[in-house]
């Protein structure tokens, strides 16, 4: 998650062709993941929207001020058990992997960073591993390691990525959150990577639908050619398709503010306008999904599982508010229901509609609307060809689902079907 101060616009990268890469071959209930932290996160509060969640680990929960010392797992030195933790969210259905964040353990702090971090990524691995505890499939070395300098960050991903080889070969390694670019306080640039790719499994990027960074750091919606948002990640799509063809590119981080008041804004956010509406972040969230699938990505995680709604940068990003589902909650969990087993087929732009195709295991075929613009309640008709084998049913916000509308004739084999910017599904004729 990036920090304040900073702008986190990726700049200076190359033009891309608007072209998309081939969705994956994945389905949507194995594609859509949450960003959880340790301790706080309640498996059970997300039941149906998702069953995969990746933790925020802090290193230096395990090793404390001194690194040259083991941690005493499956417990951290502070105590917190990890078999409570990581056998809990397994036992509770759960697909896990962990971000092994070492941003409170600064390069200078280990006794000896090679030594120390090898030794600890090795024994995490043993014990996390499938051939394990089998409590994850994969570990991320560093979340946004922006405090180490390149080489250093370089230093300890060499030493980690041999640590989980060795202690379990079948644990995935992923990279940090990673650009196409010059690196930041936020990221490495991927090109560090390429002569390590026999230790990479997993390609990691975060990105959010931002326009300018500090005082106010505007979002937006995800189409918006004024964001980088989805730029950032084809860029990483195109780096790994050069250089490391059939490695999966994961976002590991994506999402929108839904504070519920500006009051009290303070300090670094005084001024912070990046917040939208709990609608907004609904309806932008589910647009996102066959965006980052259209581009080539294997997983997204959303940031973040719950929050305190605080006005403030990703102070109110939860899917949850003080543990109660937010409008986007429900609207997960109904595309989940319509489409949870489906498959995107293809994308279709235009510059007022966006159709997703969904192809389900039974062979039918349901269609995703929206209009790429900013959140509202307005719907314009639009005209499909594909015909329609049901009623049309809009996104849901609530416990209650949403009543359903009706297609109108439009022309011999034409159908007129009303479409805003929060999307509607539609079963319809192969």
């Amino acid at each position: 998650m990036p920090l304040p101060r900073l702008v986190c616009l990726t700049l200076g990268l190359p033009a891309l062709a608007l072209a998309a890469a081939t969705p994956p071959p994945v389905a949507l209930k194995d594609f859509l993941g949450l960003c959880g932290h340790t301790v706080q996160f309640k498996p059970e509060r997300y039941e149906g929207v998702t069953s995969i969640v990746r933790d925020y680990h802090p290193v230096s929960w395990d090793l404390a001020d001194d690194s040259a010392t083991p941690a005493p797992l499956p417990f951290a030195k502070n105590r917190v058990d990890w078999d409570h933790v990581y056998g809990g969210w397994r036992k509770a259905g759960l697909r896990v992997h962990a971000s092994l964040m070492f941003s409170g353990f600064p390069a200078e702090k280990w006794k000896n960073l090679e030594t120390d971090s090898h030794a600890y990524a090795r024994a995490f691995a043993k014990m996390a591993g499938p051939g394990g505890r089998d409590w994850m499939e994969a570990v991320e070395i560093g979340n946004e390691p922006g405090h180490y300098s390149d080489a250093d960050y370089a230093r300890v991903f060499d030493a980690m990525s041999k640590g989980v080889r060795e202690g379990d070969p079948q644990l995935k390694i992923a990279t940090c959150n990673v650009t196409a670019g010059k690196s930041s306080h936020y990221d490495k640039p991927i090109e560090l990577f390429r002569s390590r790719l026999d230790r990479v499994d997993i390609f990691t990027v975060h990105t959010y639908a931002q326009t300018d960074g500090w005082p106010t750091w505007h979002r937006t919606f995800p189409e918006d050619p004024a964001t980088p948002y989805l730029k950032d990640v084809r860029a990483v799509v195109a780096w790994r398709d050069a250089h490391a063809k059939g490695k999966p590119v994961w976002v590991t981080e994506f999402g929108w503010d839904a504070a519920t008041s500006l009051e009290g804004r303070k300090g670094d956010f005084a001024k912070w306008a990046g917040n939208v509406t709990d609608t907004a972040q609904a309806a932008y969230l589910l647009r996102s999904i066959p965006l980052f699938l259209a581009e080539g990505v294997e997983r997204a995680h959303i940031y973040f599982f719950d929050d305190k709604d605080e006005p403030q940068m990703h102070g109110a990003a939860g899917i949850l508010r003080h543990g109660k589902p937010k409008p986007s909650w429900y609207a997960l969990r109904q595309m989940q229901r319509l489409l949870g087993d489906a498959r995107l087929e293809r994308l279709d732009r235009e510059a007022s509609l966006y159709t997703a195709r969904w192809r389900k295991p039974d062979g039918s075929c349901w269609l995703m609307l929206w209009t790429p613009k900013a959140d509202s309640d307005t719907t314009t008709p639009h005209t499909i060809t594909s015909r329609p084998l049901g009623e049309i049913i809009p996104m849901a916000l609530t416990a209650t689902d949403p009543a359903t509308l009706r297609t109108a004739p439009a022309g011999t084999g034409r159908w007129s079907v009303p479409v805003g910017p929060r999307p509607v599904y539609l079963r319809v004729a192969p």
